[in-house]
């Protein structure tokens, strides 16, 4: 019985042993220790995890990375602490001014079986407020691109730049940072507060720069409303956030902010169109005179010109309107004044009944420049017609001879191979834009367009010149219908917009009366009967005009020729 006892006791001691080293063992495989510093205060805080279940002593020293230890005068700190019996510590450590500034291993082992084998390591980067004011500052507002590349990539974790991503997107992260530096910062860098936003406008930037959906510019902005100064409570903006970030997304994906600057015109642009388009004759003054800065009108410009005009005649610019793009609303601004030094007396004088607002508005009324009338009578002056036609299915016996090889010499068509025009082929609609852009000199390569489906697209500085000038509606507000064949009555509505615009006035002649005319779309038929009662657009055949059908690339020679002889 006696030896019973015995093998029991031992069983029980082997077992107990047995579960300490195993304790033993799991306690060195997950000892941990983790840090970060605020960098405001020079704290470090310290966190050290174990699985013993018991108060561990646990011993932390502190060195710089690039230093051989080989007493404790090397340590930058060396203290003792305590678990708290459920395996875990976290202390705080208050470095210095005088504490060198670089990289600091954090060094922490505890006590117990194989002591020596617990232990783990981490590091900190730490710099004291008289170095960061003292060097760093100076050195990231002087930094070029190689330099600001090497300050970033050091500083990393201070900055809190993730490293793997720094490492696959180092151009972008660094250019746009100088290019936020120099912009919005005019290259002055005073506090860590200030880099720290620059970090915030180089990641909105790419963030808006790979969104997909005006949701997600919504949700970017809101984010950061405090570094773009947006006030997300303010009804102007609450009240249409759809239709601002329509725009907003539209105009990012055309032009990509590079600034915060530019992310912040873009928005607050779009919030000023959004409001402007809403308003009514009853009330507009305050909203244009809240947001026409936007736009780079100054205030005082605007005040001038109510003063003198009255600000009910200078408001009716942007009254009724349907703005997208900025620079419309620059165009009505400048056309309403121009109207009013030409036709009107200053405020207070009644005669002429006013501005009736911008001409590129095809429902209003349209306002001719005598000087455009002058020099567009030079357009009469065409090419002397070639004996032989440039193109072998267009030849000289062509219905549309005459007008494609003069708009060839013009530069305004071209042919869609060597000696071939496809004369039958369907016209797109953004192949007639290019015509009538080139026919009548409107193409500016400044302007921008924010139809979404022309982005990249060959064609989107002439639809761009187009629509800057008001010719070009599109399907909707940002979708133009790139690829699609223009139908007859929209080539009319066009070209029409583009003879107000010129200030070119169509003699009219007798009406025609197309059988099919019932079918002629309303917003089409002005400009149809306009263009066919001075015989430059005809009908399919003698009674009909078929509205909806598919212009030719020959018959859209044909119109625009046809107009540029008016």
């Amino acid at each position: 019985m006696k030896n019973i006892k015995k093998i029991l006791c031992v069983i029980v001691v082997c077992a107990m042993t047995l579960s300490l080293m195993c304790f033993s063992v799991s306690a060195e495989t997950e000892f941990n220790v983790t840090a970060s510093v605020n960098y405001d205060t020079s704290v470090v805080t310290i966190q050290v995890t174990t699985p013993a279940k018991y108060v561990q002593k646990i011993s932390i020293v502190m060195y710089e990375k690039e230093t051989t230890v080989s007493s404790p005068a090397d340590f930058v700190r060396a203290l003792e602490v305590k678990t708290d019996g459920s395996g875990f510590v976290e202390t705080e450590i208050q470095l210095a001014e005088d504490d060198p500034a670089g990289y600091i291993v954090i060094a922490a082992s505890g006590n117990g079986t194989k002591a020596a084998v617990s232990k783990d390591t981490t590091e900190i980067y730490f710099e004291s407020q008289t170095y960061i004011e003292e060097v760093t500052l100076p050195a990231i507002e002087a930094a070029d691109r190689a330099e600001i590349e090497l300050l970033l990539s050091e500083k990393a974790d201070m900055l809190s730049i993730d490293r793997a991503d720094f490492a696959d997107n180092t151009d972008v992260i660094c250019d746009l940072f100088l290019n936020i530096r120099e912009a919005d910062y005019n290259n002055e860098c005073n506090d860590m507060g200030t880099v720290v936003n620059i970090l915030s406008g180089v990641q909105l930037i790419r963030d808006i720069n790979a969104t997909t959906t005006d949701e997600e510019c919504m949700t970017l902005c809101e984010d950061e409303s405090t570094l773009l100064t947006l006030d997300t409570e303010d009804s102007d903006y609450s009240d249409n956030k759809d239709v601002v970030y329509e725009l907003f997304y539209a105009n990012a994906k055309n032009e990509a902010p590079e600034t915060i600057t530019d992310v912040k015109d873009d928005l607050f642009q779009s919030i000023a169109i959004a409001n402007l388009n809403k308003l009514d004759a009853t009330k507009n003054g305050p909203t244009v005179e809240k947001y026409i800065e936007y736009f780079g009108i100054t205030l005082q410009d605007y005040e001038d010109a109510c003063d003198k005009y009255g600000a009910g005649e200078i408001n009716k610019a942007f009254v009724g309107q349907d703005f997208v793009l900025a620079g419309e609303v620059v165009k009505a601004f400048e056309d309403v004044v121009s109207y009013n030094e030409e036709n009107s007396k200053p405020s207070g004088g009644g005669g002429g009944g006013g501005f009736s607002g911008p001409a590129k508005n095809p429902d209003k009324e349209v306002i001719v420049d005598s000087d455009l009338l002058n020099e567009n009578e030079s357009l009469e002056v065409l090419p002397t017609l070639p004996s032989t036609s440039m193109f072998n299915d267009v030849p000289v016996d062509h219905w549309a001879f005459k007008a494609v090889n003069e708009l060839h010499s013009l530069g305004v068509i071209d042919g869609i191979a060597l000696n071939t025009f496809d004369p039958d082929s369907y016209v797109t609609r953004e192949a007639f834009v290019k015509m009538y852009v080139m026919a009548f000199d409107m193409y500016d390569e400044t302007a921008l367009t924010i139809f979404t489906d022309l982005l990249g697209h060959w064609a989107n500085i002439y639809v761009a010149s187009a629509q800057i000038n008001g010719i070009v509606k599109g399907q909707d507000n940002f979708t133009f219908g790139v690829g699609q064949p223009i139908t007859r009555q929209d080539a009319a509505v066009m070209l029409k917009r583009v003879l107000d615009f010129k200030g070119i006035t169509l003699e009219s002649g007798e009406a025609k009366n197309f059988s099919d005319s019932g079918e002629i779309a309303e917003y089409a038929k002005e400009s149809v009967d306009a263009l066919a009662s001075a015989g430059v657009i005809n009908g399919m055949t003698e009674t009909q005009f078929q509205p909806t059908g598919k212009l030719t690339r020959a018959q859209a020679a044909k119109l625009i020729y046809g107009a540029l002889s008016r």
